[in-house]
């Protein structure tokens, strides 16, 4: 028999454990609930957005009939905020929910994957043959910005 297969099986039937003792609790029923919620509700909405817009946004809480959604940035909101009113009538037909108004916030760090790079200037990244050739160039270049910032380069880079 196939390990992943086997993996996979234990795998969901761990998780299928883990939400049902989750659910015997009142509170983390109530958590986990609202996420399964969320979940639906950002699942239906990519389906009423065009393909590019799908995966820019985040539900973050429906309360009282408004949906409060999280976007990176303000073109994002102004796209998701057109649609809009076609999303509040599509969960009204579809899905008999009351949505009063759909609220868009920028949080840009919700969306951020790539990871920030430190600035190290004590390593090198250039190797040896590439600094002598910096060097000749900057022999030969008139002073200015151009032979300041060959100067800082070959500075950072030495070993």
């Amino acid at each position: 028999m196939n390990t992943n297969y086997k993996n996979k099986t234990k795998n969901t039937t761990l998780e299928k454990l883990v939400i049902k003792w989750l659910d015997l609790n009142n509170t983390t029923h109530n958590i986990l609930a609202m996420a399964q919620n969320n979940i639906k509700i950002e699942h239906a909405i990519s389906n009423m957005l065009p393909k590019n817009l799908e995966l820019s946004y985040k539900t973050i809480k429906l309360d009282n009939g408004i949906l409060s959604i999280a976007v990176p940035n303000s073109a994002h909101a102004t796209r998701i905020r057109h649609f809009s009113v076609e999303i509040i009538k599509k969960f009204k037909e579809l899905y008999n929910l009351d949505i009063k108004s759909l609220n868009t916030k920028i949080y840009s760090e919700i969306f951020n994957t790539q990871k920030n790079i430190e600035k190290d200037y004590k390593k090198s990244f250039l190797d040896n043959y590439s600094i002598e050739n910096f060097k000749k160039l900057n022999k030969k270049i008139k002073d200015g910005p151009l032979k300041e910032a060959i100067l800082r380069l070959i500075e950072r880079n030495r070993q």
